[in-house]
This record gives structure tokens, C-alpha cells and sequence, in this order.
């Protein structure tokens, strides 16, 4: 059923005529319904004994939910066609998401499309209190403060951007036990994430998670059942037989681990520095490569220190959460855990020292990945954006191949009519494209404080990692996008 009105309003959303004669159509139905409710109610209430439609009070509410109905379906057509008319036709756009609203004035899906209107038409302000609005309204909505970070992103308003997604966070995970800093409403510490769909990998890493937190005395000796918990859902898991991908846990595996699956436990935040972090020596000729060849490598990239800091800050908090692909790894991203004050001031630093490669770019999205010691990791893709820096923060005695463990570019860009569902899983596709073009990939190897940067829509996939066992050993790179922020419909 999901999938034949998927394909309806596929189609509806392709043929602009269509729709247009469905409004109409629809408008016409629910104002001769809306007058027949109308005058049903004036003879029901005030001329019972002489009424000529023969109406009884059960037709009427029946009438009344119809009403409600086309309501919704009406709404639903003028979200439709807002979509269709944007990008090119904005303030007929607002006219319809208008409608939409008066006919489904609780919706907070159209208060955020009410924003991203105003957001490409330049109204920033006017954007800024649409979203506030809604998360005023809705104090549990986080996609409302995403929003809100993302719009103060793209201005390079890192504090603000990074208090937005801080708050967005803690409204989808929760607050953890050593941060109770944030207003966020009581029910949050109350909420449990709705998916127990999980995988290996994850309830692996959550379990030498624990470990390592309540050895180094991060969480309370409480926790210690938690551990115990994860260790016996193994055990059983694993006595069950071959574990697949993704695993389904049910209700009754799922509550002992609940207290800390998917939840935000532990922060360690790491303030920004107040000398210089990024330590590029020679940005012009990492410039000059760059605009030359869509790639180029830089060894010592951060401070040491600074180094050393986002490593603890990505071992000590629990904001590894995103198992959605198959590969060996976790995932974390700057609306999901992945934020703090150094990490915007390393990518403040970089537009500052690399102006010809992303001064016209704004910080579109940041992101983490924490590898498994064995695995294939990301498979091959490409991303939405204009730049990628991708830097890696493990310890280099960690790699077992020295010569891998790393990065595979392919120095071919993505057709630009390629959307985000096929850059990042049209496989087929993508291999297809480099062999058709004969293109060799750019093997870049492992090494701790590397930073790769590149065309951010050039093919690219993790190359085999073979780290040592342990927690402290798992392979941690972070992501960096730039480009230009274009809010999705």
C-alpha cells in the first residue's frame, strides 16, 4: 500500500497539469461540501421540522470528518505543488505552502518549509524566527534547532550553529548524566529511541565502550550492569548462530541495554584552543594543487594538541549511534553528537588559510566515522558538496599495513544531475562510470594527522583497514564538508 501511494505522489509531483486539475477539482468537491455541512447545520439546529435535505446529527458528523479530510488532502496537493515551483517561482511557491498552512495549521513540516523559503529568498531573520517559532510550539522538535544550526552555519555563526545542534542532540538522545547544564524539557530524559534495529559492530562497540569509560572511572560503578548486560545479549546472540546484518532485536533483548543504546551517556567536550590549531605551513602551494589537480595531502594538520584532544573527545563521548550501512563502522554527525567548540574553530581555521580553495564555501556538514579493527569500511560514493577534508586521528601503531588502512580517490567527478540517493548508494553504477573512463584510483595510506582534501563529488571509498584488537585502536577519521547550503523540500 506505502509503495502504490508512493508512486502515486510520484507522479503527481512529475506532472504539474495533473496536480494543477487536482486542486482544482478538490477545492471545488470541499466548498460545495463545506456549503451542504452549512446548511445542514442551519436547518438541524434552528428548522428541524422543515428541513429539505433530510440531513440526520450521525450524516452530519460524518460530513464534518469529510471535511477534515479534504482538508488534509488539499494541504497536501499545495505542498505539492510549492514543491514544484521552487526554485523558480518562490513567491508563487509561498502562496501555496500559505494555503497549506490555513488548511493544516499544526503541521510543523510546512513551518519548516515556511523557512526554507525565506532562507533562499534571502530572508534570514525571517527564517531564523520561523524556526524558533516551531520549536517554540513543538519545545521536542529537534529537526527545528537542526535547522536552526544549519541556517547559522551557513552565515558562520560557528557558536551559535554549534548551541543549536548541541540542544538538537539532547532533544533526540537525551542528557547525559555529566551534563545538565542545557534547558532541555524534562521529558527527554525520559524518552527511549524508537528503533531497535542494530548491528554487531554497534553492540560490540558499546560494550568496549563501557569498559573503557568505567575503567577510567568516566561513568559511575552503576554503569558496570549495563556492561554486564551488553556481554550476556552476545553471548545469546551468538549462541543463535550466524549474526546478520542489520540485527532485529526484539522488545525483551533490547530493555537491558536500553538505558544506554542510542542515548547520549557521556559527553567530553573539547573547548576551542586559543592559539592556532591548524597548522598548514604552505597554503598557497596546497592551493595551487588543489585547483590544479582536485586533490591534494597534508601531513602535521593539526596542533598536537589539538590532536590529541578531539581523539579523547571522540573515545570518551557516546555519540556513536549511526549503523546504517554494513561495513564495520559507526557513524556520528555534527546534528548527532558530532560538535564541539574545537572542531568549528579547526574548520573556521581552514577557510582562513585556504581563501582560493573554500572562501566562497560555508560548512555544510561535519561528521566522524569509527571503525572496527578489521573491515572493508565505506564503500564507494561521492558526496553533496563542493570540498571534503578528511583527516584521520588514530594513532599510527594502531595500522597493521602501514601502506593502507586509508583513503582510494577517484580522480572523476559524479555527473552533476546525480542526486544524494545515487551518489551515496548506486554502486553499480558509480563502477560502471570509472571503468567506462579507465580511471585508476589515488591510494592515500594511513597516517595519523593526514589530512586529505578533494573534490568533494570525486568517487572515494575507505581502503581495507587491519588495525590492532582494542578499543583504544580503533580507527577514527573525521569529515569536514563545504559548499553552498541549499535547504531540501
Amino acid at each position: 500500500m506505502g509503495m502504490v501511494t508512493g508512486s502515486i505522489l510520484n507522479t503527481l509531483q512529475n506532472r504539474p497539469p495533473v496536480l494543477r486539475f487536482l486542486l482544482g477539482l478538490s477545492w471545488a468537491l470541499f466548498v460545495l461540501l463545506a456549503i451542504t455541512t452549512v446548511v445542514a447545520c442551519v436547518n438541524i439546529a434552528f428548522f428541524p421540522a422543515e428541513q429539505q435535505l433530510n440531513f440526520s446529527l450521525f450524516d452530519l458528523i460524518v460530513a464534518i470528518a469529510a471535511l477534515k479530510i479534504f482538508s488534509v488532502l488539499l494541504a497536501s496537493l499545495h505542498e505539492m505543488r510549492m514543491k514544484q515551483l521552487m526554485p523558480k517561482q518562490p513567491g508563487s511557491a509561498l502562496s501555496h505552502l500559505h494555503w497549506a498552512l490555513r488548511l493544516t495549521p499544526g503541521n510543523p513540516e510546512l513551518h519548516y518549509a515556511w523557512g526554507h523559503l525565506l532562507f533562499l529568498q534571502g530572508d534570514l531573520q525571517g527564517a531564523r524566527e520561523r524556526y524558533a517559532y516551531v520549536l517554540k510550539l513543538f519545545p521536542l522538535e529537534s529537526p527545528a534547532a537542526v535547522y536552526l544550526g544549519r541556517l547559522e552555519l551557513s552565515v558562520g555563526n560557528w557558536d551559535a550553529a554549534g548551541f543549536q545542534f548541541g540542544k538538537a542532540y539532547r532533544l533526540r538522545r537525551g542528557v547525559a548524566w555529566n551534563d545538565l547544564r542545557e534547558a532541555i524539557p524534562a521529558q527527554v530524559a525520559e524518552s527511549v529511541p524508537r528503533k531497535i534495529r542494530s548491528s554487531w559492530s554497534k553492540l560490540n562497540f558499546d560494550q568496549m565502550q563501557l569498559q573503557f569509560l568505567l575503567q577510567g572511572r568516566y561513568l559511575p560503578a552503576s554503569f558496570q550492569v549495563l556492561s554486564e548486560n551488553y556481554q550476556n545479549l552476545m553471548r545469546q546472540l551468538s549462541s543463535q548462530g550466524a549474526i546478520t546484518y542489520p540485527l532485529k532485536l526484539s522488545a525483551q533483548q533490547h530493555a537491558p541495554i536500553s538505558p544506554y543504546w542510542g542515548r547520549n551517556v557521556h559527553v567530553s567536550p573539547v573547548p576551542a584552543f586559543p592559539s592556532r590549531v591548524v597548522k598548514i605551513t604552505e597554503p598557497e602551494a596546497i592551493e595551487a594543487t588543489f585547483l590544479s589537480e582536485g586533490l591534494v595531502v597534508v601531513d602535521h594538520f593539526l596542533a598536537p594538541d589539538a590532536l590529541e584532544a578531539l581523539l579523547h573527545f571522540c573515545q570518551k563521548s557516546t555519540i556513536w549511534h549511526d549503523d546504517h550501512k554494513e561495513g564495520g563502522y559507526l557513524g556520528s554527525y555534527i546534528d548527532d553528537g558530532f560538535s564541539c567548540p574545537l572542531l568549528y574553530q579547526t574548520a573556521r581555521e581552514l577557510k582562513e588559510s585556504l581563501p582560493s580553495v573554500l572562501g566562497a564555501w560555508s560548512l555544510l556538514q561535519m561528521w566522524g566515522y569509527n571503525h572496527d579493527s578489521h573491515c572493508p569500511g565505506i564503500g564507494l560514493h561521492a558526496d553533496s558538496a563542493a570540498v571534503n577534508i578528511n583527516f584521520w586521528l588514530t594513532p599510527d601503531e594502531a595500522n597493521r599495513d602501514p601502506e593502507h588502512g586509508g583513503l582510494l580517490v577517484y580522480p572523476i567527478e559524479a555527473p552533476a544531475d546525480w542526486d544524494f540517493e545515487t551518489l551515496n548508494n548506486a554502486t553499480e553504477k558509480m563502477a560502471a562510470l570509472i571503468a567506462e573512463k579507465a580511471v585508476k584510483p589515488i591510494k592515500i595510506a594511513y597516517r595519523q594527522n593526514r589530512a586529505v582534501i578533494f573534490r568533494s563529488r570525486f568517487f572515494h571509498a575507505t581502503d581495507q583497514v587491519d588495525f590492532e584488537p582494542g578499543y583504544l585502536n580503533r580507527r577514527i577519521n573525521v569529515t569536514l564538508l563545504y559548499g553552498r547550503y541549499q535547504p531540501e523540500f
